[in-house]
């Protein structure tokens, strides 16, 4: 019976959309014979007798159907204003965004929810999400579609809001609780797989040489979601048999999905709450992003007007070695008002940070973040203390674009959310604009590249923004990080310092420069001090 119910079920998820029959306008809302003729008796096509009317005879007409307008545009209105907006999570990308990398938010293998529903190139998986759904009823004799229907046919409505566009009329309610039905509970099936390390189900992918290797690249897509309490009802609906004694063993909803999103060691003060949770992408959201801790203070350092006027003034400027070198060769090598050298342009930007190169010239130290306990750290926790920025190890991969472009989405679509991945997004743009800022993180073992070369890894960085119609200030430019950093570089001895080393140590020779200007330097000394010592005797 639930075999039958399953085919039913999933043969009309496949059939083709209903050819749209457009009357009179070419809109999406009038997707049916029924409504175009009911639209047709509520405004008639002008004959050529009603084109002889008169424009007073016109007026006079109008003004008595006011009520009449008026009724209708009311009941076009919304009722509260704002409460539907709140309730969308799942939007699509807008254009200006989209056309600079469309196919980073688009899925390459599997469709999960309306937006992407019925595109022929991702039909393969069709097969498959069907037969992960009877794989999961086959699980316990107590998991029956009935039951599944009954749940999703209650909460359709409530799913319908969560999704921000016009176009779900199409889908009626039949089609849209299957469509709910088979991809929430391939999407169960697929993480309990994952979590008891089980065979995956590759046979209709024959000849498809990547398999499932997009699977989680597409799930994490905005345009490409199901609302999470989706899946929390159709899990609470689902027995599955524990196949293991411990109670880490015994699967919940919560933990194979973060097995799935490969979140280990998250401490429980960071585990969201299942009904805060509105869609897989909002869940890695939650998670990667820096919030302080539900059951700890926000410990921040406080700055006393004492330390902050002596800032520029570290230890090391007190040591009379570095005091002499870089006062002495800022003296005679780079003063500005020297006629016979160039001016030479700001090697700082003023409303930025500096890039990675620059902050290793101005004696930035660069270190990965290790955490304590072997507890999970985001990537996101970037921080910079007493001339070290510390930034959390972060791999960069095929899907890394995607994923960061699709959480900086949300951000655009929900800014009340927050702005962390884009404060992230415009911070690693600054510090990383060539191959050699590349390769200053990557030598230090913060970020680890799989595209092949370090100016694959600027480029993507640079083009992360493209199309978002944004101001750095807006997000970065009052975060204590940025203003840190830019305090360090612009203090006196680490700007003469990023001057000397941009001048003189960026090839070999450039240190043999250095020490014969000092010898012949130091040889002019010894002759005057000769000179004034003849004459005195």
């Amino acid at each position: 019976m639930a075999d039958q119910l399953a085919s039913r079920m999933w043969t009309r998820l496949t059939e083709p959309p209903q050819d749209v029959d457009h009357v009179i306008i070419n809109m999406d809302i009038f997707n049916g014979p029924a409504r175009a003729e009911k639209f047709e008796q509520d405004f008639p096509p002008a004959t050529s007798s009603d084109a002889q009317v008169e424009r007073g005879h016109a007026e006079a007409t109008w003004e008595g159907d006011d009520d009449a307008t008026e009724e209708k545009i009311s009941k076009k209105m919304p009722k509260t204003i704002g409460t539907e907006k709140e309730e969308q999570w799942i939007w699509r990308v807008h254009t200006s965004v989209r056309q600079h990398e469309k196919e980073a938010y688009e899925p390459k293998l599997v469709s999960i929810g309306p937006l992407h529903l019925g595109k022929t190139r991702l039909l393969p998986m069709d097969d498959i999400k069907s037969r992960y759904v009877r794989h999961l009823l086959n699980r316990s004799p107590n998991n029956n579609i009935k039951n599944y229907a009954k749940v999703m046919r209650s909460c359709e409505g409530l799913a319908r809001k969560m999704y921000a566009c016009n176009k779900l009329d199409r889908l009626s309610k039949v089609d849209f609780v299957v469509m709910l039905i088979t991809d929430g509970c391939f999407l169960i099936e697929y993480f309990l797989r994952k979590f008891f390390d089980e065979t995956l189900d590759t046979e209709g992918l024959v000849g498809v040489g990547w398999g499932f290797s997009h699977l989680r690249r597409d799930v994490l897509l905005l345009e490409n979601q199901i609302p999470f309490f989706v899946l929390v009802k159709l899990f609470d609906n689902t027995h599955i048999p524990n196949k293991g004694t411990t109670q880490d063993s015994q699967p919940t909803l919560m933990k194979i999905v973060l097995n799935f999103l490969r979140f280990k060691n998250i401490p429980h003060y960071m585990l969201p709450k299942a009904n805060e949770v509105h869609h897989l992408l909002h869940l890695y959201y939650l998670c990667m992003s820096p919030a302080p801790p539900r059951d700890k203070p926000d410990l921040r350092e406080v700055d006393s007007i004492t330390s902050r006027l002596l800032r520029p003034w570290n230890k090391a400027i007190w040591s009379p070695i570095p005091l002499a070198f870089y006062g002495l060769l800022y003296l005679l090598l780079f003063y500005e008002w020297r006629p016979w050298r160039r001016r030479r342009d700001q090697p700082y930007r003023q409303e930025t940070v500096p890039c990675a190169t620059e902050l290793d010239w101005a004696g930035v130290k660069f270190k990965r973040r290790v955490s304590q306990n072997h507890e999970f750290d985001s990537y996101l926790n970037v921080s910079f203390s007493e001339g070290t920025l510390e930034m959390p190890f972060f791999p960069v991969g095929q899907s890394t674009s995607s994923l960061l472009r699709n959480c900086i989405a949300l951000e655009q679509c929900r800014p009340r959310l927050g702005n962390h991945f884009t404060g992230y997004a415009i911070f690693m743009h600054n510090i990383i604009t060539t191959a050699s800022d590349a390769s200053i993180l990557r030598k230090y073992g913060i970020i680890e590249s799989m595209l092949g070369s370090d100016k694959k890894v600027a480029k993507m960085f640079s083009s992360l923004l493209k199309g978002t119609h944004l101001t750095y200030r807006q997000y970065y430019a009052i975060d204590e990080l940025t203003k840190r950093v830019k305090e360090h570089c612009e203090a006196p001895q680490h700007r003469w310092r990023a001057k000397v080393v941009s001048a003189f140590f960026r090839s070999p020779w450039a240190p043999v420069t250095v020490i014969a200007a000092l010898f012949g330097f130091l040889i002019s000394i010894a002759q005057l001090v000769l000179a004034i010592a003849r004459r005195s005797s």
